[in-house]
This record gives C-alpha cells, structure tokens and sequence, in this order.
C-alpha cells in the first residue's frame, strides 16, 4: 500500500486463494468511499437548523472533521453537569 517493505509474514494454515488488488485502485475505492462520506455529512449538517448560519465552505469543512461513533441503545452519551 505504501511502497514500503512488508511490515509482517503471512502463511496459510490451509489450501487457499489469495485476491489481489492494486494500490492504486485500492487508493481510488478510499477516496471515493471518503468522499461520498463527505457528502452524507454536509448534507445531514446543512439540515440542523442550529448551523442554518453557516456557509456552504464552513459546513463542510465542519463535516469534514465529524467522526462517526455507535452507541447501544439507552446508552448514556453526557451527563448533566459532566466536564468537557
């Protein structure tokens, strides 16, 4: 992925088929999949009426540091009266 050695050894406990796909289509699926990221997040941010105030360039730029996080169900995410 980076033209660098490889940083480990892998051998095969069984018979098996090994895919391989090139760098630089691996590197155009990321930036496809990041960049259709991108566009879900600015869409989402220009529907929060809180940020109606924002241009179009800080939205996205806000939506480009959103980072994704799952938490279960009745999960507590702040507590009143919490630091940070």
């Amino acid at each position: 992925m980076y033209n660098a050695p490889r940083a480990a050894t892998v051998r095969a406990s069984a018979d098996s088929t090994t895919w391989v796909i090139h760098r630089s289509t691996y590197r155009r699926v990321v930036k496809d999949v990041s960049a259709l990221r991108l566009q879900e997040h600015a869409a989402f941010l220009k529907t929060v009426s809180l940020l109606a105030p924002l241009t179009s360039y800080e939205r996205e730029k806000l939506a480009e540091s959103l980072e994704e996080v799952v938490f279960p169900p009745n999960s507590k995410i702040f507590e009143q009266g919490s630091e940070g």
